[in-house]
């Protein structure tokens, strides 16, 4: 039996309000999440529970963020930390970058650009750091925003790329309807939830159009759908997938 992964990600805010917010994002994009209101509580989680990724907020009430980075990468810690921050100049962004951040994200945040950014340093830091990703003969370039199966290009629109990067960086992992609904829309965008089924039929007719009949997406009936069986990739993007 398979056991399927899920994602996990510490959400480092003092704001009440904020932190549920991003929160209720991460979780309805499919991640686990745990909070911490201090430097110091994310630290304690952070040296004790293996994360994908960390959403750190700068101004905390005991240590900043800065700090709790800073800490992080001394101690041996590689976690990918995405910062949040009102303070968006180029000063301040070169800094923590420098310091051992891998993204930064300002606040207020796009619903979408978050879950992008989250998603991708999570890809890179699985050695997926090259901007094209393998599997079975389909070629997504994350740089060029191109897909391509067995050397036969493959013109999507930018919605059905938008799911087929989201099924890519859980490749394995079942993607339920309201995950790719929420990674490809905004809450005040009044969508049926029905619309992701045709994103996810158009995908799977063009892929296998232009691979002469191959399956590459996979219907979970009930949950979702997912890239790959978790049998060909090993469970998750651990597993077979390659970046080339």
């Amino acid at each position: 039996m398979v056991v399927e992964e899920t994602l996990r990600v510490l959400v480092v805010e003092d704001n009440a309000d904020e932190s549920r917010l991003i929160k209720t994002v991460v979780m309805n994009a499919g991640f686990e999440c745990v909070t911490a209101e201090t430097g110091a509580d994310a630290l304690y989680y952070a040296t004790r529970t293996d994360f994908d990724a960390i959403l750190l907020d700068l101004n905390l009430p005991d240590i900043n963020g800065e700090m709790v980075l800073e800490r992080l990468r001394l101690s041996g810690n590689l976690t990918p930390v995405v910062v949040l921050s009102g303070m968006a100049d180029v000063e301040t962004r070169i800094a923590l970058l420098a310091q051992g951040a891998d993204d930064f994200v300002t606040k207020p945040f796009n619903r979408r650009e978050l879950l992008a950014r989250l998603n991708a340093v999570v890809r890179r830091a699985r050695g997926l750091s090259r901007p094209t990703i393998e599997f079975k003969g389909l070629y997504i370039n994350f740089d060029a925003k191109s897909v391509m199966v067995h050397g036969r290009p493959v013109e999507l629109t930018g919605r059905e790329y938008a799911v087929l990067t989201l099924l890519a960086a859980r490749m394995g992992s079942i993607v339920s309807d309201e995950e790719i609904l929420t990674s490809i829309y905004e809450p005040s965008e009044d969508v049926s939830p029905q619309i992701v089924k045709v994103y996810v039929s158009h995908l799977r007719k063009k892929l296998q159009h232009a691979s002469g009949g191959e399956t590459f997406i996979e219907t979970v009936w009930g949950r979702g759908y997912r890239l790959g069986t978790a049998e060909e990739t090993g469970g998750g993007l651990r597993g077979q997938s390659k970046a080339v």
